[in-house]
């Protein structure tokens, strides 16, 4: 994972910068979400072996 990204809250009067990405939790599926901040717990992921 980038040592950079993490996990944010947005708070009123935040602004994103250039080639800033952000994604709303409650808006994506939680393996998208899960893939994006870099899961690794393979249950958690919906990897079983």
């Amino acid at each position: 994972m980038d040592e950079e990204r993490q996990v944010i809250t947005g708070e009123t009067g935040m602004t994103v910068g250039n080639n800033s990405y952000y994604v709303a939790k409650n808006e994506i599926d939680y393996l998208v979400w899960d893939r994006l901040t870099d899961v690794s717990n393979p249950e958690r992921a919906g990897i079983s072996s």
